[in-house]
């Protein structure tokens, strides 16, 4: 796990449903356009940081 801080701008959530707890990094506004960015085998959302705050500001980033 990363223990570094998140890049400003970056929110960590923690989503509890009734068969599992997820852990997502969002960015930009709730209202905005979702873009999904995914990560592969050896990395985490972390990877995308920078590059969820780059998006224009008219889309909500999001990084499960």
């Amino acid at each position: 796990m990363n223990n570094e801080p998140l890049l400003t701008g970056i929110t960590s959530n923690l989503i509890t449903t009734t068969r599992l707890k997820t852990h997502l990094l969002t960015s930009g506004a709730d209202s905005g356009i979702p873009v999904i960015f995914i990560h592969g085998n050896i990395v985490s959302a972390r990877f995308w940081e920078e590059t969820m705050l780059a998006l224009p500001p008219k889309f909500r980033a999001i990084a499960p």
